[in-house]
């Protein structure tokens, strides 16, 4: 009897909740969240995975067509700013000066920051090797190697993060960066070198993403550029252009977000410079270098590429994944092979 029952309520849902597509419209975006509303969902098979599934669309359906929905995220995210907080706080906080920052949730960098998480000897001993094999592997290619950091946002400007996060005593890859250097792998660190050039009006990373800028980009080129005994970079100007709107906004939950200037620019060469380009791959047959660069790397490596293009004759780009693939392929061999990687994943 209470099967019968049971069977009865769930087909009288199914049946049902298709009539209140009369009262909701089935289309529309939702403007301040930049996605299109949740459709309503095909009706299923009588199978529980499918009725469970059917279930979680309808229910997708009416939280997007809630009343008042918008104004009600809207007062959520002015509310969170008030008290220097976002939404999603795991995964992105704001900081002073209307400053993003990624959350704990990246990879556990907020505790390492803070001294919570440190590199235990295991997780050392992992890392060393890994650079070790990269290195040797570069090495049959007949190339140097070199690793190259980005350091993180609140490694650089930590005293723009909320009083609530303290910086640790010891950063948590100092361990490694010793080790590393003990080991003979050559390591560019920008932190120390951005920290003390940062200065108000003009930031090395954009307020609002995760990533560095063009300016921050060219702080770390320029450490590179004397640590590898190169020549200078052909003549540029940098220009500010107007604040982007970066990827924190969104992952913080916050449908609108102040912006400001002084954390965008672009390099303008002067003259010119006569790159050819072919996805990743460019050549730069007046580069005041005649080295050939292959550079492996995470999506922080836009930020300083433009400057690796001015400096080499020839440069391809790759992503960390490659690496092996590469290393056995038979294509001529590259001068130097970059490792390049954000903070977060280094250690």
């Amino acid at each position: 009897m209470a099967k019968r029952i049971l069977n009865a309520i769930v087909l009288i849902a199914l049946f049902a909740a298709p009539l209140s597509e009369l009262a909701f419209p089935e289309g529309g975006v939702l403007t301040g969240e930049r996605r299109l509303a949740a459709p309503f969902p095909e009706r299923p098979r009588p199978r529980q995975r499918e009725v469970k599934k059917y279930f979680l669309g309808v229910d997708a359906f009416f939280a997007d067509r809630f009343p008042l929905r918008e104004r009600l995220l809207g007062l959520s995210s002015a509310l969170y700013g008030a008290m220097d907080a976002s939404p999603n706080s795991d995964y992105c906080f704001r900081g002073k000066e209307d400053w993003l920052f990624t959350g704990n949730n990246y990879g556990g960098f907020v505790d390492k920051f803070q001294g919570i998480l440190p590199l235990d000897r295991q997780g050392l001993l992992r890392l060393t090797d890994f650079y070790l094999e990269r290195r040797d592997a570069a090495r049959k290619r007949g190339a140097d190697f070199l690793v190259i950091i980005s350091p993180e946002k609140i490694s650089v400007y930590s005293e723009l993060a909320p009083q609530y996060i303290i910086p640790g005593k010891v950063r948590h890859i100092a361990p490694l960066l010793e080790t590393l250097s003990d080991a003979g792998v050559r390591v560019v660190d920008p932190t120390d070198r951005m920290i003390a050039l940062k200065k108000p009006g003009e930031a090395f990373y954009y307020r609002t993403d995760t990533h560095w800028n063009l300016l921050g980009g060219y702080v770390c080129f320029e450490l590179f550029r004397e640590t590898y005994g190169l020549p200078p970079l052909p003549s540029f100007t940098m220009e500010s252009l107007p604040p982007m709107r970066g990827d924190l906004v969104n992952v913080a939950g916050y449908t609108s977000f102040p912006l400001h200037d002084g954390d965008n620019f672009e390099p303008r060469w002067d003259p010119p410079l006569d790159v050819s380009e072919d996805g990743n791959d460019f050549e730069n047959p007046l580069a005041p270098s005649d080295k050939s660069v292959w550079i492996f790397a995470d999506s922080s490596n836009y930020s300083i590429r433009p400057y690796f293009i001015a400096m080499f004759r020839e440069v391809r780009i790759f992503e960390h994944a490659d690496f092996e693939r590469m290393m056995s392929s038979d294509l001529p061999g590259p001068d130097l092979i970059i490792w390049m990687t954000v903070e977060r994943g280094f250690g």
